[in-house]
């Protein structure tokens, strides 16, 4: 069967819906009219079939900006770090965090240890473009970032928002 078909036992017909982009086709194959569950979804098939050309192409989550994005690039969100240490004093240590599809927890980039705000965002948006866990790989990459290439990222950080 289909994903864009679903068989309506109760109403007795076949549901043919398909969506991109917020545009929704839909249409009902009833059994009443096409004698059998078959037939109707042959109906069904055939008029998907027609119908998806005419929609928009799909379009993959990966790499979409989101209102909930903070920072200007997908996939890197700043973190204030903010613990609380034996003492009972509560510190920040705060940084940018890059996280990719396969790395749910990701690699964060503090700015105390990366100079500054800028260096830190920069190491984890060129993390997050590279998809790896090397930090090795990636401190090389951003020694051999041009200025204007450095000042393309840093044109799209928003500020850090304190959480």
């Amino acid at each position: 069967m289909n994903s864009h078909l679903t068989r309506n036992e109760r109403e007795r017909c076949v549901m043919a819906r398909v969506q991109r982009q917020r545009v929704r086709r839909q249409q009902n194959f009833s059994l009443k009219h096409y004698g059998s569950w078959e037939a109707a979804e042959t109906a069904a098939h055939t008029w998907i079939d027609s119908v998806l050309p005419t929609l928009p192409a799909i379009i993959t989550s990966k790499n979409r900006m989101t209102p909930r994005n903070h920072s200007g690039v997908v996939g890197v969100h700043f973190d204030s770090g903010r613990r609380t240490l034996p003492s009972g004093t509560v510190a920040d240590y705060p940084g940018y965090v890059a996280r990719w599809p396969g790395c749910k927890a990701g690699l964060r980039w503090s700015f105390n240890t990366y100079n500054g705000e800028d260096n830190a965002f920069v190491h984890a948006c060129l993390c997050r473009q590279m998809e790896t866990k090397d930090r090795e790989a990636v401190e090389e990459a951003v020694r051999t970032l041009s200025p204007a290439a450095r000042d393309a990222w840093l044109a799209r950080q928003h500020p850090a928002q304190p959480v």
